[in-house]
């Protein structure tokens, strides 16, 4: 999309520093059209900032931090900016200030879930939606998953799974896996997941 977006041919990316350190956007970006110059930038405290709910235009530190990594994609003339992290679009309207109303934001994760519906579509293998239900497996304290969570999927998941929970025809769960199974039994985290213990 963001080859297709750029009218000037420059493309910015941040994204964490191991998705910079790969060159996966650049290179694709590159195959697309030889003739774009990307510009990466590992933006590391936007994930724990995000996590902590530091998201709005007007908290002085979420705006700090984006003015320093963003200034040098800035006067690099960019057009187009990829948000290549899940975390980012959490901070669209801050990163849209500091860089103005001439760049384009992309967020790659709504870019590719666009492109995977296409394909499905394309071969016929995408299904009928259908009700359901969801349980999530996380690796942290579920309240911080659920406030976390909350703000990607921007409702409050506290109150969905009270909703849910007096519904009998969905089921929701919420379930704690610890993945260092190897330094302890597997039974007792899922019996402290489910508050048993």
């Amino acid at each position: 999309m963001a080859a297709l977006v750029t009218k000037n041919k420059r493309v910015g990316m941040i994204a964490t520093a191991a998705s910079v350190r790969s060159g996966a956007y650049e290179r694709t970006l590159r195959a697309l059209d030889p003739a774009v110059t990307v510009i990466q930038k590992a933006c590391p405290l936007f994930v724990p900032l995000a996590e902590e709910g530091r998201t709005r235009p007007g908290d002085l530190v979420i705006e700090t931090v984006a003015e320093e990594y963003l200034a040098s994609l800035r006067e690099e003339g960019i057009d187009t900016l990829i948000l290549g992290c899940t975390h980012y679009p959490l901070l669209k309207d801050v990163i849209a200030n500091v860089m103005g109303p001439g760049v384009a934001l992309i967020d790659s994760g709504e870019e590719s879930a666009k492109e995977l519906q296409r394909l499905l579509t394309a071969s016929d293998s995408l299904g009928e939606p259908q009700g359901g239900g969801a349980i999530y497996c996380v690796s942290d304290r579920v309240e911080d998953f659920e406030q976390t969570a909350s703000l990607f999927l921007q409702e409050d998941l506290r109150l969905m799974k009270e909703a849910q929970q007096n519904q009998t025809s969905v089921v929701f769960e919420t379930r704690f896996f610890s993945f260092l199974s190897s330094f302890c039994n597997t039974k007792d985290v899922l019996a402290s997941s489910r508050g048993n213990v």
